[in-house]
């Protein structure tokens, strides 16, 4: 019999980071960003807003990819 290993749930720090942005810059709770993302709610200013900076933050990890070889 084996023994089912349950692993947390971690939330994505990221996300996190970018809706506690989002919440101080636009005034509104960071649950209601969080539903605003999820599609309960419609904003189209926090969603605008939510795009703008995953853009941003992906063209700077590129960046910063191309000048820091890994391999």
């Amino acid at each position: 019999m084996q023994k089912t290993v349950s692993t947390p749930i971690k939330r994505d720090s990221e996300i996190a980071t970018r809706v506690k942005k989002i919440a101080e810059l636009t005034g509104f709770s960071r649950r209601y960003v969080y539903m605003v993302i999820n599609s309960d709610r419609h904003n189209e200013d926090v969603m605008s807003l939510y795009m703008q900076l995953q853009e941003k933050e992906n063209a700077l990890l590129l960046e910063v990819k191309k000048l820091v070889p890994f391999n």
